[in-house]
């Protein structure tokens, strides 16, 4: 019986032993990080289209869409040849449309009145003055050099009949490296200022 014990208790403390040299062997799992885009501090109460902010206008903002490749909580990159590299631990902190559309509201707001510019759809009903922004983004990318690419279209209609009002487009490309994802979604912030932009200017000459 007491040979036996012993050999009960060599056995578990082998196992013992085991799992700890196991458990140095196994490095600790690497955290994801978590990135997003955001309204740039400059774009406080800028007004960059006099007459527009003059006018009565409404903007509703939407949809906002963005390429197939980059819906997803991974943040992507351009490689070689066509290559798209998905980086399983650095993510958007939310759907990146979402938090897209959220700051391209703000700064329109910000430039033409934030109780004058809201997401769309959404409910009440228009008249002349009510005017839709749909963007689509084409490309948005950390390219293989390491700079950032936007390329993006809009078209702004009349909700009261849906006729177009004005097209326009623009291809943002930054001067910077991107050498983090932080950098990477600082350009895109910045880029969005810069959309916003070109949008309501875009606009001006028509109402």
């Amino acid at each position: 019986m007491k040979i036996k014990s012993l050999s009960k208790i060599v056995l578990f403390t082998a196992i013992v032993g085991l799992l700890g040299a196991c458990g140095q062997l196994i490095p600790p799992s690497t955290p994801t990080t978590f990135f997003r885009v955001t309204q740039s501090p400059i774009m406080t109460k800028e007004i960059v289209a006099p007459a527009l902010s003059a006018k009565n206008i409404r903007l509703g903002v939407g949809p906002v869409q963005i390429p197939g490749y980059a819906d997803r909580p991974q943040i992507v990159s351009e490689g070689e040849n066509g290559q798209l590299i998905v980086d399983d631990l650095n993510h958007w902190a939310e759907p990146l449309q979402d938090n897209l559309e959220r700051v391209m509201v703000s700064n329109l707001g910000a430039m033409l009145g934030a109780e004058r510019v809201y997401p769309f759809p959404t409910s009440f009903h228009p008249d002349r003055e009510s005017l839709q922004v749909a963007i689509e983004i084409r490309e948005m990318i950390k390219q293989k050099d390491g700079k950032v690419r936007l390329l993006v279209s809009w078209n702004v209609k009349r909700m009261l009949d849906n006729s177009l009002l004005v097209r326009g487009s623009a291809n943002f490309v930054s001067n910077d490296i991107a050498v983090t994802y932080g950098a990477y979604a600082n350009s895109i912030s910045a880029m969005l200022m810069h959309l916003s932009k070109k949008i309501l200017r875009s606009i001006e000459p028509k109402i």
